[in-house]
């Protein structure tokens, strides 16, 4: 598999009439470790992004992720995880890659001339840009594309904030399967290529819902019903030797089924 992924990325118009075989491997997944599941939906999802017949090959991967979300076992949801994360970071990696390559040609064509540079930024920046005037319609279907996906593993994961996520078969799994979204939307992000919208989107409606569950001051008083335990705080988040105003409280939440991680 890491050789066809390397050849995949290096080489994805030639690999693309192969895309179908690369897809029929799905009907396997349930026998591939999480580390080949994730090269298989690199590949598929790079080859998406790089191929002339992207819509209906994006729509056919985005109902197999759909599908594998929704069901309630650990491995369906890990798989549907991994699947959503892998699209979402093949698009912002090509979106990077255009407007590094507008902004190449913006400049290029601008240095014989004395003509404008344009008003293109963020290129180097990570792929976190602007680009004046606002995107064009292809740049927000690709942006509508991302943010569905993200949607879709807040609401069947994580739960929209007002009813519960599809549930796996134990809580122990749930925790697991909120775990990876958060894991593996990290690894997307510290790439650097993602919208700064989305990643705006990330923090406002998936990131700050950790901080609501396990986060508090630390004068806030820790409550917990059973007497024989005694709370204490061990480490704080700041990176000063005294005290910081912030801590994790773990306990209380993990005390409390209320604010267990399934209902974030």
């Amino acid at each position: 598999l890491k050789l066809l992924d390397k050849l995949v990325c290096e080489f994805p118009e030639q690999m693309d009439p192969f895309y179908i075989f690369l897809k029929g491997m799905l009907d396997y997944i349930d026998n591939l470790a999480i580390q080949h599941i994730r090269i298989l939906f690199h590949m598929l999802s790079h080859l998406i992004t790089h191929s002339e017949q992207a819509d209906s090959k994006s729509d056919d991967l985005h109902i197999f992720v759909r599908k594998m979300l929704m069901k309630n076992t650990l491995h369906d949801k890990r798989v549907g995880v991994i699947g959503a994360t892998m699209m979402i970071q093949a698009i912002a990696e090509k979106e990077y890659a255009e407007a590094a390559g507008k902004a190449s040609a913006v400049v290029g064509g601008g240095s014989g001339g004395g003509g404008s540079t344009g008003n293109v930024t963020g290129a180097g920046t990570g792929g976190r840009r602007s680009v004046a005037g606002g995107m064009d319609d292809d740049d927000c279907g690709v942006a509508d594309q991302s943010m569905n996906l993200l949607k879709l593993m807040r609401d069947q994961v994580l739960g929209d904030g007002e009813s519960d996520p599809a549930r796996s078969s134990s809580d122990s799994e749930a925790v697991f399967a909120a775990g990876l979204v958060y894991d593996e939307l990290a690894s997307t992000i510290a790439g650097k290529h993602m919208n700064s919208d989305l990643v705006e989107w990330i923090q406002e409606e998936i990131s700050s819902r950790f901080q609501e569950i396990y986060l508090s001051e630390r004068e806030a008083a820790l409550e917990v019903d059973n007497v024989e335990i005694v709370p204490a705080q061990l480490f704080s988040l700041d990176t000063e030797e005294e005290a910081g105003e912030v801590i994790v409280s773990f306990l209380p939440a993990m005390l409390d089924p209320n604010k267990s991680v399934v209902r974030m």
